[in-house]
């Protein structure tokens, strides 16, 4: 399936216990806040580079729905192809004059060679990764969320997760839109109360059926040979979880 995260504050382990589950098909768009999405946990277990993995600043998709070019700034690889193409074009004009000449192929190559064209034979593949690699960061963050952002207005996604300590009302609100309806969604947070806000709000807004709030809280046993019992000092809550699926109003 093709499922969104909205992740903050919590080093990107959700968005790789999301893309383990998917494994090989679907796609996980991570929405995020602050200036660069957060990898520990994406870095440490090797899923940085998944190719099912989009990643959409919040502030970029605000710009995008609004119609702004958050890339007018950007390198135009356009307008070198272009470039590219009329030297091409000149190209083909010499061949064209010169086709019963049995040293059309070289000397294609030599006015190449001449004009600064580089030979698409003589490419190396490496370099162009290290091209890539070597273009600023914010730069990539900016073109990774116009594709995530176009993925996702071709096509609504299959369900929203969101784990966050800020209030969810409002993200929940926003984001539902980019979610088909009769798909479920889940919200962690480790306060109760931005939960039930976020409940009544759904439930007033007519967004949601089936919506449930639900502690999360896992004790621990000492398991000892006649001194069985419940672990005396433990953590009181482990956070709090909304869930429910999205209905068209």
């Amino acid at each position: 399936g093709r499922y969104m995260v909205y992740e903050t504050g919590a080093q990107g382990i959700v968005v790789a216990s999301l893309l383990e589950r998917l494994g090989d098909a679907g796609e996980l768009v991570h929405v995020y806040q602050t200036g660069q999405p957060q990898t520990a946990c994406l870095n440490s277990m090797g899923l940085h580079k998944s190719p099912l993995l989009k990643t959409l600043n919040i502030s970029h998709l605000r710009s995008l729905e609004h119609g702004k070019n958050i890339i007018f700034n950007h390198p135009k690889s356009e307008s070198k192809d272009a470039e590219n193409g009329a030297e091409e074009t000149s190209d083909q004009q010499c061949d064209k004059t010169s086709e019963k000449d049995t040293d059309a192929e070289p000397e294609k190559k030599r006015i190449k060679l001449e004009n600064g064209t580089k030979d698409p034979e003589s490419e190396n593949p490496k370099e162009s990764e290290e091209n890539d690699q070597k273009k600023p960061v914010r730069m990539n963050l900016r073109e990774r969320s116009v594709e995530a952002f176009n993925s996702i207005k071709a096509e609504s996604l299959d369900g929203l997760v969101i784990v966050c300590k800020q209030h969810p009302g409002n993200i929940i609100t926003y984001l539902a839109k980019y979610i088909k309806p009769s798909r479920p969604f889940v919200i962690y947070s480790p306060y109760k109360e931005p939960l039930m806000d976020t409940y009544m709000q759904l439930k007033e807004a007519r967004m949601a059926v089936m919506v449930m709030l639900t502690e999360t809280w896992l004790r621990s046993h000492q398991v000892l040979p006649r001194r069985t019992h419940p672990t005396v000092l433990m953590s009181g809550g482990g956070g709090y979880l909304l869930t429910g699926i999205f209905v068209q109003n």
